[in-house]
């Protein structure tokens, strides 16, 4: 003879649904509670920030920018081409008031536009002084700006 096999009441089978319902609920709690905390420690250690709006956008680049100017060398070496730069117009201007032009006025820039540069005697005077601080200051190892530009794409 074959055993019948034997069925759970109906009451016995709910109760195991709402007993598997019940795990159920509680392993996905369990997981959302878990996820929240990683990404929580994530948020806080900057691993993962919220979308930034187009001004924050704006400012990371400028940062970024900044940091790579400064890593690679090009801010230092500005800075050497400015200071090579004010030593050449003050060395022209020490020159030109030894001269006795104290206008500050560069006439191979500004050619004949501007009134002290009409008199001939004042212009030799700018060439003169501009070929001899040239010569002194600007040598076959000043940087120039082109030698700075070149530190950013290494």
């Amino acid at each position: 003879m074959v055993a019948k096999p034997q069925t759970q009441c109906g009451f016995c089978v709910k109760r195991q649904n709402k007993t598997i319902m019940k795990k159920i609920i509680l392993f996905i709690t369990i997981a959302l509670i878990i996820i929240g905390a990683i990404i929580a420690v994530l948020v806080k250690y900057k691993k993962i920030t919220p979308p930034a709006s187009p001004e924050q956008k704006v400012e990371q680049l400028k940062e970024e920018k900044t940091k790579n100017l400064e890593a690679s060398g090009y801010n230092e070496c500005m800075k050497q081409v400015k200071e090579t730069d004010e030593q050449y117009e003050n060395c022209v201007y020490e020159k030109l008031r030894s001269a006795g032009y104290t206008d500050r006025v560069n006439c191979i820039e500004e050619g004949n536009e501007n009134p002290p540069c009409d008199d001939i005697d004042r212009y030799n005077a700018q060439v003169y002084a501009d070929n001899e601080c040239g010569e002194k200051i600007y040598t076959e190892t000043t940087l120039t700006e082109w030698d700075c530009l070149k530190l950013l794409s290494e």
